[in-house]
């Protein structure tokens, strides 16, 4: 996490004993509108991370551009900054177009027996990033559920930018939900399968037991794909 503190003693006061959490809480949420203003300087500065058909490399720019426009993001970074951020996203688009072409091609009719139709994308510390809606758009014959976890914090403010740009349409709620699922349903991609489902997760990362909990509607029995980036 960006911002470092140094513990102080609980007994010290109450504003004290719990100032750490909250500067830390603060610093997640800005490095999460950080990262997100960085990817939009890198698509600004030229470049173009995203590899494979025109139709994706234009999904994922002008998924950044709405969502980072949404949110005020509009600050250029250093070349060597967006540079750094091109590979970052190029990195992570090719491993989720890796599995989901994977996937894809056990689906031929050679190999149907063992084939999955349903994919699961799980974005640990997804911040504000767009990812997990582009990922909708690497094929339109396979049914993904992607489920992003982040702070309540910041999930608070994906949940209210995706709704006010029309991305995501509510539906309703996974089995097991938990007050942890702060938003559900049907993304509004071209070209996403009718099946597929985005889930927006409030939790503690560092909290196992209420990760387990907040997740207990994942599904095990499907090909899953979990990003840390």
């Amino acid at each position: 996490y960006r911002g470092a503190y140094i513990p102080v003693s609980p007994l010290n006061s109450f504003g004290a004993l719990f100032s750490p959490l909250i500067f830390v809480m603060a610093s997640v949420s800005k490095t999460a509108k950080d990262s997100i203003q960085a990817k939009f300087s890198t698509i600004a500065a030229g470049y173009h991370p995203v590899v494979g058909p025109e139709a994706q490399t234009k999904s994922y720019e002008s998924l950044l551009e709405s969502v980072a426009t949404a949110l005020g993001a509009k600050h250029r970074q250093t070349p060597l900054v967006n540079a750094g951020y091109a590979i970052r996203i190029a990195a992570v688009c090719q491993q989720i177009q890796a599995f989901v072409s994977f996937h894809q091609q056990q689906q031929q009719p050679q190999q149907q027996e063992n084939a999955s139709s349903t994919l699961q994308l799980v974005h640990l510390g997804a911040g504000l990033d767009v990812t997990g809606l582009w990922s909708f758009s690497s094929d339109d014959s396979i049914e993904i559920h992607v489920i992003e976890v982040d702070t309540p914090e910041i999930c608070s403010a994906k949940k209210e930018t995706l709704l006010q740009l029309g991305l995501v349409e509510v539906t309703e709620g996974p089995a097991g939900e938990q007050q942890s699922v702060y938003l559900h349903g049907r993304p509004t991609n071209d070209g996403c399968a009718s099946q597929s489902t985005y889930t927006l997760v409030a939790t503690d990362l560092r909290d196992l037991g209420a990760v387990q909990e907040a997740l207990a509607f994942v599904r095990t029995d499907v090909p899953t794909l979990t990003i840390s980036e």
